[in-house]
């Protein structure tokens, strides 16, 4: 005779009792749905459909953060306004041998989703954006390119003063 087992072996698609399954069951009911499937006696063939994560909260904005200017450098590699990456220039200008070089980055608060609990926590990140001031208007539209702060170890040349004129 065989073992009969207290927890069901898989979650996917395993034989268990309706007891079982419902004792596994996360308190959204809601976001469940089960496929049922006649096995002959009491047993059924339930599929689980996982639940999913709830919506991703909205973000709250840190205007009195100050944006960047500063080099790009280690992994930064993608414009948190338009999506594109950094080093291939924004949409609108193309590719200009500066937009590998300079980027603008803005401390705001974000959410990560942690498995275990369930749950969105908050965390403070560096967000990046093209030196364009259309990519930062996306996210920002009270930005001022007049408050931006310059970042860097070297001061900047005449062409780097007339792409940020440009840009910004």
């Amino acid at each position: 005779m065989r073992k009969k087992s207290s927890k069901c072996p898989s979650v996917e698609a395993a034989r268990c009792t309706l007891g079982e399954v419902l004792s596994d069951t996360p308190p959204n009911y809601s976001q469940l749905e089960y496929h049922s499937h006649h096995q002959g006696g009491l047993k059924m063939v339930l599929t689980r459909v996982s639940a999913g994560r709830p919506p991703k909260p909205a973000s709250n904005s840190t205007s009195d953060e100050p944006f960047q200017l500063i080099e790009i450098q280690g992994n930064i590699r993608k414009c948190f306004g338009c999506g594109l990456p950094l080093r291939d220039g924004p949409p609108r200008y193309g590719l200009n041998e500066l937009d590998s070089k300079y980027c603008l980055r803005h401390k705001e608060q974000d959410h990560f989703y942690l498995e275990k609990y369930r749950k969105w926590i908050p965390k403070m990140e560096n967000k990046h954006f093209h030196v364009a001031k259309e990519c930062v208007l996306m996210k920002h539209q009270q930005f001022n390119a007049s408050t931006v702060q310059v970042s860097m170890s070297h001061t900047l040349t005449a062409s780097d003063k007339t792409f940020l004129v440009v840009r910004l």
